[in-house]
């Protein structure tokens, strides 16, 4: 396990704390991953050898995936979460505003 000094050491979801890891050469069992949430531990892990753009948008899908989860809906489309995924990534992209710390709660 690896950490990574231009991403945090954890990230908040829902309310909850998940440790970000970065691990080279990233699997669940067989198959090889990009990113892998383990909600029952609060641990979000992604492929180490990721450019840092890809490794934001799986940062982001693996968030996405998660926010369903803790809302009921384990049962959501892979596609809806990679178009999210990659669409939250372009307009934060493109938007500058949309990145500054707010005040409002």
């Amino acid at each position: 396990m690896m950490s990574n000094k231009k991403f945090p050491e954890t990230i908040q979801i829902g309310g909850l704390d998940y440790d970000l890891l970065f691990i080279h050469n990233l699997f669940d069992g067989d198959t090889k991953l990009n990113g892998h949430m383990e909600s029952h531990i609060a641990r979000l892990s992604v492929e180490d050898g990721l450019p840092d753009s890809v490794k934001r948008v799986v940062i982001w899908h693996e968030i996405i995936h998660e926010i369903l989860d803790q809302a009921g809906h384990s049962d959501h489309d892979e596609a809806h979460v990679m178009a999210l995924g990659y669409g939250i990534m372009a307009v934060l992209k493109h938007n500058d505003f949309l990145r500054q710390q707010s005040n409002v709660v």
